[in-house]
């Protein structure tokens, strides 16, 4: 029985649409949240907040006009506005002055989380290059193993990117006590750089939890393929099964991943526009 077209959700177009934009929203959470309760009050500070901010909404918008115009963003879009947005908060550290200790630590944070994003970011690069959902491209069993593993490597990948989020707090505080840096002005320097950056982490958890089904999603395509081998065939873009359970089982996993997808771009569209504000 051949797979209707339910199944082409699983192709590379939905694979590469669903997952872009998963660690910017991190550093530029963190960014806007530091600047917002560190500098702003700050006289001599108020030019540079005023640069970064313009800066911010400036990287915002490239992203939304990339994910109007092609319904994602793309691996190589996500590493430039990172940079970028790494960039202004060394550039803000800097400057030193009375916050000089806490926005050296939010820059340490900042290359933690950087020291993991690059590498899944080249590993989401690999999505749109090498198609691994796209069953219909499958040579033999060795290929499909080589899949799973991608499959394996994205999932530890993203719980390890999830943990360094959720570790952002005792993180800076850690380096602050470290430097030196304690009493109330720090814990309430902490407490403002929290209360922003909670703004973006319930968004931010959708995004980890969808690129979680995707991942899965993977390995499971791999698993149903090889459990069937012998018993489907390719027909152009689709997959024959001789089983009607293979092909139920196929077209589930494929609808998972076109919901993760269209779900994340909807977390994503929240993470520019939430980056766009005043």
């Amino acid at each position: 029985m051949e797979s209707s077209p339910s199944p082409q959700p699983a192709s590379p177009s939905a694979l590469s649409k669903a997952i872009k934009i998963a660690v910017i929203a991190g550093i530029a959470a963190i960014a806007f949240a530091a600047t917002k309760t560190a500098l702003e009050q700050r006289l001599e500070k108020k030019k540079a907040i005023e640069e970064f901010d313009n800066n911010r909404r400036d990287i915002a918008t490239e992203m939304k006009r990339e994910l109007d115009t092609e319904g994602g963003l793309s691996a190589d879009t996500a590493a430039k506005a990172m940079n970028k947005m790494r960039g202004e908060i060394d550039r803000l550290a800097a400057k030193g002055g009375k916050d000089g200790q806490a926005m050296k630590a939010v820059a340490e944070v900042m290359a933690e989380i950087q020291a993991k994003a690059t590498p899944y970011l080249a590993l989401i690069k690999r999505i749109e290059t090498d198609n691994p959902m796209d069953m219909s491209t499958v040579k033999d069993k060795a290929d499909l193993a080589a899949r799973r593993e991608f499959g394996k490597e994205m999932l530890g990948m993203n719980q390890d990117l999830l943990s360094t989020f959720n570790s952002v707090e005792s993180n800076l505080r850690g380096k602050l006590q470290k430097a030196g840096a304690t009493g109330k002005s720090t814990d309430d320097f902490v407490a403002g750089f929290m209360n922003g950056y909670t703004r973006t982490s319930r968004i931010q958890i959708r995004i980890r939890k969808t690129d979680e089904t995707i991942a899965k999603s993977l390995i499971a395509m791999t698993d149903l393929m090889e459990a069937s081998w012998g018993k489907w065939k390719r027909d152009g873009e689709n997959i024959v099964f001789e089983e009607d359970e293979s092909l139920k089982r196929f077209n589930e996993i494929a609808n998972e991943v076109q919901k993760a997808g269209d779900d994340q771009t909807a977390a994503q569209r929240e993470l520019i526009e939430l980056q766009q504000r005043k």
